[in-house]
């Protein structure tokens, strides 16, 4: 009654069991997850391509204020932020 069903392992996660049937590894999953908190303008261009995913993901941990600058920076400049800069 206690046993683990057969092939599921312990202490694994969702994102890990996603990363099991899918081609993508558990890491790029965390940063799709991580995209959620991206402010809505800004998930956009990457939806369009426009911002690149690892950039994106690092810009997600900004609150959503200082998001907002940096969009609007970034369309003063015409400028998008590399992985390093952001």
């Amino acid at each position: 009654m206690t046993s683990v069903p057969v092939g599921q392992k312990l202490g694994q996660t969702s994102r890990e069991m996603l990363a099991a049937n899918s081609p993508d590894s558990n890491t790029q999953i965390q940063r799709y997850i991580r995209l959620t908190y991206l402010f809505p303008p800004l998930l956009q261009m990457v939806d369009e391509n426009k911002l690149v995913l690892r950039p994106a993901v690092e810009l997600s941990y900004l609150p959503q204020e200082e998001q907002a600058l940096l969009l609007e920076v970034m369309g003063r400049l015409g400028v998008v932020p590399t992985l390093e800069q952001a």
